[in-house]
């Protein structure tokens, strides 16, 4: 649509009409000069009265309405089977939960340790803590207010969601009638009856809550781990791979994947990137690495699209221009050389955040 143009929505119209979150999008702009492109999202989850609804996308632009049927319709039979593969899994797995202890400087004891009661249908209790957690029929809650903090949980309307690769299918399909957990699923667009969704994130697919610096599971409950796009978002990396390693059974394997030089990604947040040997280092302890490589989705390639997509993007649009007419020679000579060129010194303040070369912090002892 034109760059003057006035714009109001998106629109998700159904059972209701509901608004959703617009994100301008200066990477595609790059392509259209003349336009304004705007991406939009929003999670919304159905129920069994929004069976066989119809959707539509309605769209203002300078006063006149668009609109745009979408072609996605749940079956009946469809949301009763996830609804049933639901309490299937929940009631499979509950013996196998535990309290993931208090976080900060009430520690009563290790995550896993705590042995837990039904107090009604929809609450549990710690038999040594007496915490009490939500067990609904839609999820195992445990992200307590001190587990959020000890995290650093930030609500988010950030959405991570993946496929499984192959090793992924391949490993689930190897266990057979065992359990695999998905540490940081995000949200899954298959239910598994033989994996269990660990997430911060109440998707519909989640089925336990918390954080992976606590799994609320018992020692040796798993016969795989998945930890995909996972440790570079939490806090404490070398606890939450040792608890990886708590939760998986004697000759049960982990699949962790971390990135090496991906820029910054939150969801919220990003903490730690990391090199092979990093990623080998947080295992290596008290597992057997049988294998450490790069996979296709993680050659270099991918790096160099994603930051020169982000690095166009964050300069002004007649910068942009210029610097993609540039030859991938002139940009191999001595960095300091070009420090004081425009397509340098114009590069927003979000860019630099998230492509940055190094950081730097400068901290005083109270």
């Amino acid at each position: 649509m034109p760059r003057s143009a006035r714009v109001e929505g998106p629109f998700l119209v159904g059972a209701e009409r509901l608004p959703l979150g617009r994100e301008h999008r200066p990477d595609v702009e790059m392509n259209l000069p003349e336009d304004q492109v705007i991406g939009f999202n929003r999670l919304v989850e159905l129920t069994a009265h929004d069976t066989n609804r119809s959707w539509t996308l309605e769209l203002f632009v300078d006063g006149v309405a668009y609109y745009e049927p979408i072609d996605v319709q749940t079956k009946p039979e469809s949301y009763a089977a996830f609804v049933a593969a639901k309490e299937r899994k929940l009631a499979r797995i509950e013996h196998i939960l535990r309290c993931p202890g208090r976080g900060g400087d009430a520690e009563v004891h290790r995550p896993g340790a705590g042995r837990l009661e039904r107090i009604d249908r929809s609450r549990m209790r710690c038999t040594t803590c007496s915490a009490v957690f939500s067990a609904g029929p839609r999820a195992f809650d445990f992200l307590s207010d001190d587990l959020r903090t000890l995290a650093g949980i930030a609500d988010t309307e950030n959405i991570s969601a993946w496929d499984y690769d192959p090793i992924a299918r391949t490993m689930i399909d190897e266990v057979g009638g065992g359990l695999v957990l998905d540490d940081g699923c995000g949200l899954r667009n298959a239910y598994v009856e033989q994996v269990v969704n660990f997430e911060i994130v109440p998707y519909p697919t989640t089925d336990v809550l918390g954080v992976g610096e606590r799994l609320p599971f018992a020692d040796e409950s798993f016969d795989v781990v998945l930890s995909i796009a996972v440790l570079e978002h939490v806090r404490d990396p070398f606890r939450g791979a040792a608890e990886i390693t708590r939760v998986l059974k004697r000759g049960g394997r982990v699949y962790a994947i971390v990135p090496h030089l991906q820029p910054y990604h939150g969801y919220p947040h990003h903490y730690y990137n990391m090199t092979r040997q990093g990623l080998e280092a947080l295992f290596a302890r008290d597992l057997v690495i049988e294998q450490a490589a790069t996979p296709r989705e993680g050659l270099p390639i991918w790096t160099l699209n994603w930051f020169l997509n982000r690095y166009v993007a964050g300069l002004p649009a007649d910068v942009a221009h210029r610097f993609r007419s540039l030859r991938v020679g002139d940009l191999l000579g001595p960095s300091p050389g070009c420090l004081d060129e425009d397509f340098v010194r114009g590069l927003n303040e979000q860019a630099t955040y998230e492509l940055a070369c190094t950081n730097f912090v400068i901290a005083r002892r109270r």
